[in-house]
């Protein structure tokens, strides 16, 4: 199991979200993680913040539009993944066991109705001082329906282990 293995190779990728505020706020976000040094599977983390913004939104997992897009001009398909991963500059290496309860913070601006964009950045530390990453950009298009703008400090929670996406 890749739950205490140290990695510094880790993608990110949304799977769904809830969230609002009018001036003060909150949400809650499903994100999959997964490491090829740390081992052969994913995990689903949850990320629950509370903070200041405006507006609310529902949305489901990333889509990877570009990539079909490019497919559709007849451009190689470069991933067989039907998401859309983010590679995570890794202030340091980190394991599964470090980001379960680790507080982050997320910020997020989006809009959409079936399918929307939006720019997200995540992060997340072990006190008092270790960086695990700071401010990864992993928005992009995705299913969603609303228009929002937040900034949310909270903790990162282990939810449960995911298939890992070899086509990422």
């Amino acid at each position: 199991m890749s739950w205490k293995k140290k990695a510094d190779d880790w993608q990110v990728t949304g799977v769904c979200q809830v969230g609002g505020a009018v001036t003060v706020g909150g949400g809650i976000w499903l994100f999959q993680f997964q490491s090829y040094d740390a081992g052969p599977e994913g995990h689903i983390f949850m990320f629950v913040g509370a903070g200041f913004g405006l507006g609310g939104s529902i949305g489901g997992a990333s889509l990877p539009l570009g990539a079909i897009l490019d497919q559709l001009r007849g451009k190689k398909l470069v991933s067989s993944s039907p998401l859309s991963w983010s590679d995570i500059d890794c202030d340091s290496a980190f394991s599964a066991d470090n980001l379960n309860y680790a507080p982050g913070r997320i910020t997020t601006g989006g809009a959409g109705l079936a399918v929307g964009y939006s720019l997200l950045y995540i992060s997340a530390k072990n006190l008092p001082f270790r960086g695990l990453f700071h401010s990864q950009s992993c928005g992009g298009w995705g299913t969603a329906v609303g228009a929002s703008a937040i900034t949310t400090v909270g903790f990162w929670k282990w939810v449960q282990p995911a298939n890992y996406d070899w086509g990422a």
